[in-house]
């Protein structure tokens, strides 16, 4: 939780001192062409998959991130993110009497890099004249990380090297991120915004639970065993499914926005350097 605090607090610290050095020395006029901006994310995760279900308590997460969008056309922009996100889920939270009894529970700290394209409901011609509210849409490619871990007499244990069902999978998996949001217009520079982001993933071990058990002696550490196997009753079954391959896991990201727009001088400065070493 310290670091995830800390994190956040770098970044608040970061988009201020921008926001604050760029204002001593911006002299451009109001029409410059601000297409490229920066923006802080903030919000909420809800994991779906084989421990949490439609009709399950809620089991919220937390998430927050750093992106960059740059406007290619008034009803256009591609847009890179970066995220931490953390997800959830339990058995305790259903009313599912075998998968109560089938007590698994996980959580994850993940990271997700993605990359994609945003259509704007109203053109925005430049960023002095943007529409006070926008509506807008999204959906692109990325990459999450895969992090499950188990709880096990107090201490969390990483599931992904156990190969609790004796299936080994990646640690990193292809996402399609897709959603939409709102923009209000706060000052010259600032946009505050609110969306709502769908992650489908290639992969139905999110939560390190698919298909059936592995047999308990082929198991070497106890601990192993133990996060593997939690059920309450029939233990010894590996005929019995444990999760259900049919489906992927997915999350949704309920996420509030800061954006800033940066100084049309920053982003020229930037593409001269680049200009210059290339020819170099």
């Amino acid at each position: 939780m310290a670091r995830k605090i800390l994190l956040v607090f770098s970044c608040s610290i970061f988009l201020s001192l921008l926001a604050t050095a760029q204002s001593k020395n911006d002299s451009l006029s109001m029409y410059e062409p601000r297409k490229t901006s920066v923006f802080l994310n903030a919000g909420g995760t809800q994991y779906v998959g084989d421990l949490w279900e439609i009709g399950d308590n809620l089991d919220p997460g937390l998430t927050f991130g750093i992106g960059i969008r740059q406007r290619i056309a008034p009803m256009f922009s591609l847009r890179g993110d970066l995220t931490f996100y953390n997800i959830k889920g339990d058995d305790r939270n259903t009313t599912d009497i075998g998968r109560s009894n089938r007590n698994l529970s996980f959580k994850a700290d993940n990271f997700e890099g993605a990359i994609m394209g945003v259509f704007h409901l109203f053109p925005d011609y430049s960023y002095y004249t943007r529409p006070g509210f926008n509506l807008y849409f999204f959906a692109g490619i990325g990459m999450t990380t895969m992090n499950a871990k188990g709880k096990y007499q107090g201490e969390w244990h990483k599931l992904r090297p156990i190969q609790t069902e004796g299936n080994s999978y990646p640690a990193f998996v292809r996402v399609i991120p897709m959603g939409s949001g709102l923009t209000y217009k706060l000052s010259e520079k600032l946009d505050f915004g609110f969306e709502v982001a769908y992650r489908v993933t290639d992969t139905d071990y999110l939560d390190d639970v698919s298909t059936t058990y592995r047999p308990l002696d082929q198991f070497s550490d106890p601990i192993h065993k133990e996060l593997s196997d939690r059920r309450t009753t029939g233990r010894g079954n590996y005929s019995e499914i444990r999760g259900n391959p049919t489906n992927n896991d997915s999350y949704w990201f309920v996420n509030f926005k800061l954006e800033y727009f940066l100084p049309y001088s920053f982003t020229q400065k930037l593409s001269r350097k680049k200009s210059t070493e290339k020819f170099r």
